[in-house]
């Protein structure tokens, strides 16, 4: 326990060093192909309205139900959010303890300190500590893998039924942070089987796996089961037909035109290069098939599901550091060349901290936030990440968008029916929307209009003529109608 004490803190003050928190929502959650974390802002306006409105069980975004992610990241968001107020560290403060906690364990596992230390320097990699120090679920989901497949290194039998119980908890604990995506740790388990079979050793005994699979339902199931009795239209819409269906099982809009061999290989190889030979290394005399299977599992993931992002590739990282802690305690003279490794000190930058070029219009909300205005705010576009959904203006912001020819939206959530997305016309003629919220479980009309589609500049300008009191923000200026008056703001505008 000293050691695991000794490791977390630090590997907590190694990513403290690395990161730089600037605004949230404006960093690059893919450095190379500078992809900014517009999830971030979303996540964190969620474990926000949790953390000082209530509802935990329901997460919310502009004022409608958002059940794209079950909500164990807004639970632990808005837990650091209510006991350290609402600001940028307290925000980024789940993953950056969860990343922390991870490398604690993976060093402690070690056989000797100089092995324990050498593995503490992979809080130093670039690219983890990137992840890490974003409110985005992916530190969450790759701490709960690993701590799952922990267990099973432990008792790769499962002959214990306390490792079935731990390795089922942490898998449920992933479901609830990422839905189908939390299934890893099962996949996982499933390749290490296989590669056992190979090996000829014995094999996990079907009482342990019904254990593990009862104790991951146990977990995960209720929130589940409320979401589906409590709001079953928008959750089977949203979770199960768009979440799970479309995206999870289907083909979602990419973000780059490579090839996905192309895009992981040079990406991976250029943030972790070092680590890469290291990690095959040490994963070749691996005795433990554990990190293995891990490896296989994320490789056949992110090559099976064709998605390209850069944070699928994020639990190679531990796995490495999983097989290389297997082969410091075989060789400790080789601790030294580990911690160059995950320090990345042969790669440019190494010691320089991770700051992203800012968002201008970051800068400009700020200010505009610092007015305590009580007027509605527009956004054209969204050159802010969705960063004004976290500052606490009095009416809240919407979106409006050009779009000659609209894409409402999937078959399964429509939000043009639902009145969600409005075009100007039905807007401005108050015309109803085809379906009412309420009859989906929204408590009222509020998520209605908050965002509006213009045809062209013409009827953009005609919606703004019609909005007289209205603030808007558009190509990179606010225009200011008269003010209204707006009670005191109740957190700080600098997010």
């Amino acid at each position: 326990m000293r050691r695991f004490a000794i490791c977390f803190a630090l590997a907590l003050a190694i990513l403290s060093w690395k990161v730089t928190l600037g605004s949230v929502g404006a960093g690059y959650v893919d450095p190379i192909g500078q992809i900014r974390s517009q999830d971030e802002a979303v996540y964190s306006h969620t474990a926000i309205r949790m953390a000082t409105q209530g509802d935990w069980l329901t997460p919310h975004f502009l004022d409608r139900f958002a059940l794209y992610k079950p909500p164990l990241f807004y639970w632990a968001t808005a837990a650091m959010v209510k006991l350290f107020g609402i600001s940028t560290v307290s925000l980024r403060l789940a993953s950056i303890l969860a990343a922390a906690l991870m490398i604690a364990l993976l060093a402690s596992r070690t056989k000797t300190w100089v092995a324990a230390l050498a593995l503490v320097t992979v809080a130093g990699n670039e690219y983890l500590s990137r992840l890490s120090s974003l409110a985005l679920t992916d530190a969450l989901l790759t701490a709960l893998f690993v701590f799952a497949m922990d267990a099973l290194r432990q008792d790769e039998e499962l002959a214990r039924p306390r490792s079935a119980l731990v390795f089922g908890a942490f898998t449920g604990l992933a479901i609830l942070t990422k839905g189908i995506a939390g299934l890893l740790p099962l996949v996982a388990l499933a390749a290490h089987q296989a590669l056992r079979l190979l090996r000829r050793q014995p094999l996990a005994n079907w009482r342990s796996l019904a254990l593990l699979a009862v104790t991951a339902f146990a977990v995960a199931a209720p929130w589940h089961l409320y979401q589906w009795a409590v709001h079953p239209r928008w959750f089977l819409a949203e979770y199960v037909g768009v979440e799970i269906l479309r995206y999870g099982l289907g083909a979602p809009p990419q973000t780059s035109t490579e090839s996905t061999a192309m895009f992981y290989g040079w990406r991976f190889l250029r943030l972790e290069g070092a680590l890469v030979v290291l990690g095959v290394a040490a994963l070749w005399r691996a005795r433990s098939a554990v990190p293995l299977a891990i490896v296989l599992t994320v490789v056949a993931a992110v090559f099976g599901y064709q998605y390209r992002n850069l944070s699928y590739w994020l639990p190679l990282i531990p796995a490495f550091a999983m097989a290389i802690g297997d082969l410091l305690d075989e060789y400790p003279r080789l601790s030294l060349v580990a911690a160059v490794a995950f320090l990345s000190v042969l790669t440019p930058g190494t010691w320089r901290r991770s700051a992203d070029p800012p968002l201008p219009a970051i800068a400009t909300l700020r200010q505009y936030c610092g007015m305590s205005r009580g007027n509605q705010l527009y956004i054209e576009g969204t050159p802010d990440e969705f960063h004004a959904t976290l500052l606490p203006l009095a009416q809240g912001v919407r979106y409006v968008f050009i779009a000659p020819t609209p894409e409402y939206g999937s078959t399964a959530l429509d939000f043009h029916a639902l009145g969600v997305i409005r075009t100007v016309d039905e807007e401005l003629k108050a015309i109803p929307p085809r379906e009412d919220v309420r009859a989906w479980g929204l408590p009222n009309d509020r998520a209605v209009g908050t965002v509006i589609l213009a045809k062209d500049a013409d009827d953009l300008r005609r919606f703004i003529a019609a909005r007289p009191t209205a603030d808007f923000f558009l190509t990179g200026e606010i225009t200011l109608a008269e003010p209204r008056e707006a009670p005191p703001l109740k957190w700080s505008c600098a997010l």
